[in-house]
């Protein structure tokens, strides 16, 4: 890729976040009337599809790695259990439905931040920084807003909650990222490498 479409592939990145980020304040409202709405037809239904329905998203993910892509890394199992863990623990203390859909907008808005930052030669120290920095922010104003919203309050839980839900959008990128590929092992020597320079052996063109 050359420096013009990289640069153009960074500013997309970064500019899809913001429109992204835009999108969950400019809904703060709307989804709690949702899933209102939604949960009057449905029931208590609802709660448990938002409940096993990022589970079965991770568990796909994870089958994945094992049926498709035939994965023989260990630590790309470790973090995608880790991931499935911590959501499930994560999960249980969240009782509302919207809450819920803040888990899934947050580990999203992780991925996509720490795309954006490998993909602006950034290494992993450096994603996971920006991951954890504009997680913890964007989710400390997102409580802020909510707490002038009718029917939303601000709860310091959900802001940790956010935040370890944009931690985990970054792990799971870094299990399927390309970039993160392990290094190729060094090339064979070719064959000629093992012919000997004419220079060095007896009646070569630069034998005296």
């Amino acid at each position: 890729m050359n420096s013009h479409a990289a640069d153009s592939d960074i500013k997309t990145s970064w500019i899809i976040i913001v429109l992204y980020t835009g999108l969950i304040f400019a809904t703060l409202a709307d989804v709690v009337l949702i899933m209102d709405v939604v949960e009057r037809f449905m029931g208590d239904i609802l709660n448990t599809i938002l409940s096993i329905l990022p589970l079965s998203i991770m568990a796909l993910l994870l089958g994945y790695l094992i049926i498709i892509k035939k994965e023989t890394r260990p630590w790309r199992y470790f973090l995608m259990i880790f991931v499935i863990v911590s959501a499930t623990v994560m999960l249980r203390f969240i009782p509302y439905p919207a809450e819920k859909v803040h888990l899934v907008e947050y580990g999203v808005l992780g991925w996509m931040v720490y795309r954006a930052a490998l993909i602006g030669g950034g290494g992993i120290v450096s994603g996971f920084f920006w991951t954890m920095a504009l997680a913890l922010t964007i989710g400390t104003a997102d409580e802020i807003v909510q707490s002038f919203l009718p029917m939303r309050v601000f709860d310091f839980r959900d802001i940790v909650i956010n935040f370890h839900s944009g931690i985990l959008g970054a792990v799971v990128y870094t299990v399927f990222s390309p970039r993160l590929e392990d290094e190729p092992e060094a090339d064979a020597p070719s064959e000629d490498a093992h012919h000997d320079d004419p220079g060095d052996t007896p009646g070569g063109d630069g034998a005296p």
